[in-house]
């Protein structure tokens, strides 16, 4: 069996088959609403990881709602989730996540994988997250042929609905956080190479308001224009910003009206929620309900009120310091000098986190302009990245880190 330095440093010979792979699954499109995308990308998934030797499952979701500009509710289908579990009697358990859909549409003029210079990839998803896919894949098939195989259990959890907020798969992140000792997800890292350290909380909403609708010039004084008690709903959510508390309320996209001799009888608004404290999340939403009481019996409007996702900040507390000093600590050895730095964004790491699992959430490819037209990946990261990986779980394994303080 080949020595751990020796797979670790084999792993540079594999850059060019982890970029074709890479490659072809950014040609899938796998658009969170696009079913038929996403089966084609599990299938992808499920040839790739089987040679690993673990428990593969398939797991059907419910579908989750979706609210379009007219306020119409209505069903779509949740893309399969992906499990694959290997040595669950082994004792430090090890839980690592990703997600197979991208925010990009069939319908996007951006669906193909372009190499832009000898270390530019750019593509839909290429960093957020099939990068992070092709890396979580590699190290894994890494560790396994490693001598200590066996002294690590580990479940990979690749879910179909992250880019919407994961509103169905949450749950079975929550399932497992009680179950493993960390957390190791994909997401891509910051483009300079550093991980994320501390994550906000974030809420999603969608408000309708219904109306009257009259015509103008016959009957005005009957109508009651759902626009205008939107806009000054909004107006009273925007007080709701507090830069000092790291809370950001944004109005993403607001909606309603047609022709101007008609009293507008729908809006629709979607709005976005970000809190850095956790104490601070129940209470936005308590405000917000107060807000929508007080607009309500005000005007001579209804409202009604969809919390579309929610997911806990994420603090740097102690667990999660320990966990980040740990992989500093192989990353030294490796002559990385791994940073970190806070971030707005969200993952389910987020989630992990609030359940109690010292959780590392961006461990993927190193990368940028994500969910853009110009996402890229920088090609080397993906050895750069395997390696460090795959040293870290052979260190844990060894104990030349001690698991017991991380967890």
């Amino acid at each position: 069996m080949p020595t751990s330095l020796a797979l670790i440093e084999a792993i540079h010979d594999q850059q060019n088959s982890m970029l074709q792979l890479l490659e072809r699954w950014v040609n899938i499109n796998s658009w969170t609403d696009n079913p038929q995308g996403l089966a084609h990308m599990l299938k992808e998934l499920e040839q790739a990881f089987l040679p690993l030797g673990g428990e593969i499952k398939r797991m059907t979701l419910p579908s989750h709602l979706s609210i379009n500009a007219k306020g119409q509710i209505t069903e779509k289908p949740t893309g399969q989730a992906l499990s694959i579990k290997k040595h669950p009697e082994a004792p430090l358990q090890i839980l690592l996540g990703g997600h197979m859909d991208t925010v990009y549409p069939p319908t996007s003029h951006f669906q193909k994988a372009e190499k832009l210079e000898a270390t530019i990839l750019r593509g839909p998803g290429v960093t957020d997250m099939k990068g992070g896919l092709v890396i979580m894949l590699k190290a894994l098939e890494t560790f396994e042929q490693s001598p200590y195989a066996g002294k690590i259990g580990w479940e990979v959890l690749i879910n179909a609905d992250e880019e919407i907020g994961s509103p169905v798969s949450t749950d079975l992140f929550k399932e497992r956080a009680s179950k493993f000792h960390l957390g190791l997800i994909f997401e891509p890292a910051f483009p300079d190479g550093s991980l994320v350290s501390e994550r906000r909380g974030s809420m999603n909403y969608t408000f309708i308001a219904h109306g009257k609708s009259a015509h103008v010039g016959r009957d005005f004084e009957s109508g009651r224009n759902a626009i205008v008690g939107m806009a000054r709903l909004v107006q009273q959510l925007e007080t709701l910003n507090n830069r000092q508390r790291g809370i950001q309320v944004n109005v993403g996209s607001f909606e309603g009206g047609g022709p101007t001799n008609i009293v507008p009888d729908l809006a629709v608004c979607k709005m976005n929620v970000r809190v850095q404290n956790p104490a601070d999340q129940p209470l936005v939403a308590k405000q917000i309900q107060n807000i929508l009481q007080e607009t309500t019996s005000s005007r001579d409007l209804t409202f009604e009120l969809h919390t579309d996702s929610m997911r806990p900040p994420k603090p740097f507390n102690k667990a999660h310091h320990r966990l980040f000093e740990a992989l500093r600590e192989s990353a030294k050895r490796m002559n990385i000098d791994l940073k970190w730095q806070p971030t707005g964004g969200v993952c389910d790491g987020n989630t992990l986190s609030a359940e109690g699992l010292p959780t590392m959430a961006t461990l993927g490819a190193v990368g940028g302009h994500l969910h853009t037209h110009d996402e890229y990946l920088y090609i080397p990261s993906l050895v750069q990245r395997t390696q460090l990986v795959t040293y870290f779980l052979i260190q844990l394994a060894e104990k030349q880190i001690l698991a017991g303080e991380i967890l």
